[in-house]
């Protein structure tokens, strides 16, 4: 079939994701994933079950419906689609880092499905954003 939706790399990414993670930080586990939902839910499923999706970003409104207060002591990342689908979230995710002093340095990471079952070559994409702890917006000054 030539159906994009069928070539979805969601498994590949995931771990194509959570291995480069590693291999950038050594010895440092990544606690939860936030952005576009539901791109940033896949880690769960397909790399690591411990690592937690939360909707939008961690100090959302969205991701308060399942509160995890420990994403400011945690490592975390930001998951966008890829430009130009993901022009939304990847302006909130700039900005949601900007805020807090963070750099909003994206990285983009592919995947395809391969096999006898996947003759086309349909590459998915998605852009990361790392996330250190304690990133929480500094008070306003009094």
């Amino acid at each position: 079939t030539g159906q994009r939706e069928y070539y979805r790399a969601t498994e590949a990414l995931a771990r194509a994701i959570t291995q480069d993670w590693e291999s950038r930080h050594p010895g440092k586990q990544l606690g939860w994933s936030g952005g576009a939902w539901p791109d940033n839910a896949m880690f769960a499923f397909y790399s690591h079950p411990t690592i937690r999706a939360l909707p939008g970003m961690p100090d959302s409104r969205e991701a308060s419906i399942a509160p995890h207060p420990a994403w400011t002591v945690e490592h975390g990342i930001l998951v966008c689609p890829s430009l130009p689908a993901g022009g939304a979230c990847v302006a909130r995710s700039e900005a949601w880092l900007q805020a807090r002093g963070l750099p909003a340095e994206a990285r983009p990471l592919s995947a395809a499905r391969h096999g006898w079952r996947f003759p086309n070559a349909f590459e998915q994409s998605l852009l990361v954003f790392d996330v250190p702890p304690a990133a929480r917006k500094p008070a306003p000054a009094p």
